[in-house]
């Protein structure tokens, strides 16, 4: 039997399994009926019960992470509302963008803040840099927060749409802890995936100095094709991931008052090739996933953050200070054959024997960053308090080198001319058609404070304030004949820097009207950043481009841009502690927005600048229950409506039109989120078992969008749509035996296959390119914990 067969005879029996044991009625488990889990969180840099933070978030313990079956940031992101997180079809496909209720962009620096615990380490987006932010994989952590809404007071630049924050354990003081997992799956037409991993920690000398450490390593089987298209050779299932993850963390009770705690956690992630499918060779209904590149696309992408936390307990006022080194090195070869071939000569395919073009692309981050507050130490008091203040230095080098050692036989082909006659000047060193580096600083230093007065029993007014001094400067470097500025020598420097002073402010009421339940206002602003542009090549197709907008060149600098959001919320439990709830509605304005103006004729290269306002609105709902003994349901719906409110164009040319989604297709805003959980404890004998179901349904990517609708825009090309809707199914079955776990299931199981991010290399090539989720995967996963 194969693995779908085998996977979907074992949901059948996870499904229909719970009514067999309702029927034998003699299940202990059945008689456990308790609470719901208490998750506290630091959102506020505060600790707090999630029912008691003013804020809209979701958080997720490890061991709900592992009910859930989630491995990557890409499943808690999928399971959230209001979020939306993609991966690009290009490269080798570790490339993402992540956004937060309608805040998207694709380029200059983050719309939603990415942190380790308290320390940052989102990246910037550019030309040369596509791949975007890391993100840490999901082995043992605490929990992973993410935080709707611009959190820029408190959080800063980056946070303007929101924040994912991924918290690790502490080592431990007083007693030993532990967890381990293990996995083994089989995914349908791929090859197996595989993990293991171990954590301890515990106290060294009782109450005074302890230690967490931790390893593991996962492979991901390949499931994705590469056929040789000239030789008619198969590479079978070769995006394949290899991911190693190792953190170590001491505490040391250096006195009475003060602890530090060093840390350090290094990731080194290896994919093999990309995941990208051509829709030419594919055929999802029969599992047949294939690309036709000429060449393999690795990427490896590693980090390491080393880090010391200190905490003095001064009386009525605590004190930490943080401090972190974050070094990330990333790089990886996208295959631009196809590309180069259609740029020059119409043709998407390769037309000489052998032909390739590697494109060397790679990022490297090495960001300094220190936070030093102090807080009220009684939650109880009537007026508590947070103040601070946050420095940051990143430095940050981005390149792009596009080797073809076939341009001239191209041009020559469709032109009857060389590059150096066509262009004026010839590869430089001989086999780069284009070279880019951008080697950018930027400098942040921030005051920060927050203050929640309790005006009376159960009403507190929140009001905050950050102002921070950003400065960034850069130096770029281009050459080569398709990256070639119409003048001067081949190579150029371009060197040029902004400086701001952001204000923004927070605030807030919320009312307890019972213990449990918490009604909440808030507004707030978030802001990021501004950039710089890579100069736009002069070459005819991007002189006839940027013609179409009034423009002889393209902008070197663009200013940052800002969200203003309003929420109404409510957060309760009730029924005994049988039922939770969390909702909030929200509206927020986006001003000046940082727009990626692509020039199509150009070959996709375009600048970024400031370009019109957008308004989003949604709301978000969170719901868990447990309404009879050893069943736990849990749903969430997400809605999100976000649009430009203005026209933007420029001589005659349209870039976005008023009504239209954010982004651009294949990129948008998912409207409507649904996640269904159903989790069924029961017992056999002496033993205690659970089935679990999970279920998530992302609408259609509805909506218009300049690109796609009007053929005045800039880019007008209706054959990429925006994402169909989606739907993941997940089943797990599993029995307990005190710390231990064991589990068998069954990921997408109705082996769906849409067609996601779908685009080409210029409007009117015939190649496609799409992603999809990973085949049917039926597995088994063992973990222990104490």
């Amino acid at each position: 039997m194969n693995v779908e067969g085998l996977g979907k005879w074992l949901a059948v029996g996870v499904l229909a399994l719970p009514r067999i044991v309702l029927a034998d009625g003699k299940s202990e488990a059945l008689q456990k009926n308790s609470g719901l889990e208490e998750v506290v969180v630091t959102a506020t840099k505060q600790t707090e019960s999630i029912d008691k933070v003013p804020i809209s978030l979701t958080a997720l313990t490890q061991a709900q992470m592992d009910s859930k079956g989630i491995r990557t940031v890409d499943d808690v992101v999928r399971q959230t509302p209001g979020i939306d997180f993609s991966r690009s079809p290009f490269g080798g496909g570790l490339g993402s963008n992540i956004a937060v209720r309608g805040i998207l962009s694709t380029t200059g620096a983050s719309t939603t803040g990415v942190y380790i615990d308290d320390i940052p380490i989102q990246s910037r987006a550019n030309q040369e840099n596509f791949i975007g932010a890391t993100f840490p994989q999901v082995f043992d952590l605490e929990r992973v927060e993410v935080l709707r809404g611009p959190q820029g007071t408190l959080w800063g630049a980056g946070a303007e749409g929101g924040a994912i924050r991924f918290i690790t354990p502490d080592p431990g003081l007083k007693t030993y802890s532990g967890y381990a997992r293990a996995e083994v799956a089989s995914t349908e037409h791929g090859d197996p995936s595989y993990e293991a991993g171990a954590a301890v920690g515990g106290p060294i000398l009782q109450d005074q100095l302890g230690f967490r450490v931790s390893a593991w390593y996962r492979r991901d089987g390949g499931y994705v094709d590469r056929v040789n298209q000239e030789t008619d050779a198969t590479d079978n299932n070769t995006n394949y991931q290899d991911s190693y993850v190792v953190r170590g963390a001491l505490a040391w009770n250096a006195t009475d008052h003060l602890q530090l705690t060093p840390s350090i956690f290094f990731q080194n992630l290896r994919l093999n090739d990309t995941s990208s499918i051509w829709e030419s060779l594919s055929n999802v209904d029969q599992g047949v996933l294939r690309n036709g590149h000429v060449l393999q696309e690795p990427t490896r992408d590693q980090f390491y953050l080393p880090a010391l936390k200190a905490r003095w307990e001064l009386g009525a006022v605590d004190l930490t200070s943080v401090t972190s080194y974050f070094s990330r090195h990333e790089r990886n070869l996208a295959d631009d054959t196809n590309f180069e071939s259609v740029i020059w000569t119409g043709i998407p395919y390769p037309i000489f024997p052998g032909q390739n073009a590697p494109a060397f692309v790679g990022t490297s981050q090495d960001i300094f960053s220190q936070e030093l507050r102090a807080q009220s130490h009684d939650p109880d008091a009537m007026l508590t308090w947070t103040v601070g203040a946050f420095y940051s230095d990143a430095h940050e080098r981005d390149y792009n080198y596009v080797q073809d050692l076939y341009f001239d036989a191209l041009i020559q082909n469709a032109t009857g001319l060389n590059a150096g006659q066509l262009f004026g000047i010839p590869l430089t060193d001989g086999k780069y058609t284009f070279v880019g580096t951008t080697v950018s600083h930027d400098e942040q230093t921030a005051a920060f404070g927050q203050v929640d007065y309790h005006i009376v029993k159960g009403l507190t007014l929140t009001v905050g304030l950050r102002v921070a001094h950003t400065r960034f400067d850069f130096v770029q470097g281009y050459a080569g004949p398709v990256n070639y500025s119409g003048s001067g020598p081949d190579a150029h420097t371009v060197v040029g820097g902004q400086s701001e002073t952001p204000v923004t402010p927070k605030v807030g009421l919320s009312y307890q009207l019972t213990d449990r339940n918490m009604v909440y206002f808030s507004a707030g602003e978030g802001y990021r950043i501004g950039g710089a542009n890579s100069p736009v090549p002069l070459n005819p197709a991007c002189r006839a481009d940027l013609g179409k907008l009034g423009l002889t060149a393209s902008p070197l600098e663009y200013q940052s841009d800002k969200t203003w959001s309003y929420e109404v919320g409510f957060k309760g439990r009730g029924l005994d502690d049988h039922l939770e709830v969390q909702a909030s509605a929200f509206h927020i304005d986006w001003k000046n927005i940082q727009q990626y103006v692509g020039l199509p004729d150009c070959g996709g290269i375009g600048f970024t600048a400031n370009l019109g306002t957008a308004v989003s609105n949604g709301f978000d709902l969170q719901l868990s229950a447990r309404p009879v003994a050893g069943l736990l349901l849990s749903g969430s719906v997400g809605y999100t409506d976000a649009k430009y409110s203005k026209t933007i164009g420029s001589n005659g040319t349209t870039i976005v039109n008023e009504g239209d989604t954010v982004g651009s297709p294949p990129l948008g805003t998912t409207p409507w989120v649904f996640d269904a959980s159903a989790q069924y404890d029961f017992g056999i004998g002496s033993r205690d078992f659970y089935v679990r179901v999970d279920d998530t349904y992302r609408s259609h990517q509805s909506g218009q969008s300049a690109n796609r609708n009007d053929p005045t825009a800039l880019g007008y090309d209706p054959d990429i749509p925006f994402d169909p809707a989606t739907n993941l199914l997940n089943v797990r079955l599993g029995t307990s035996m005190g710390g231990a776990d064991v589990s068998v299931f069954v990921n997408n199981v109705l082996n769906s296959q849409p067609l996601l991010q779908r685009t080409h290399d210029i409007p009117g090539s015939p190649l496609y390119y799409d992603l999809t989720f990973r085949p049917l995967t039926a597995g088994a996963t063992v973990s222990y914990r104490f």
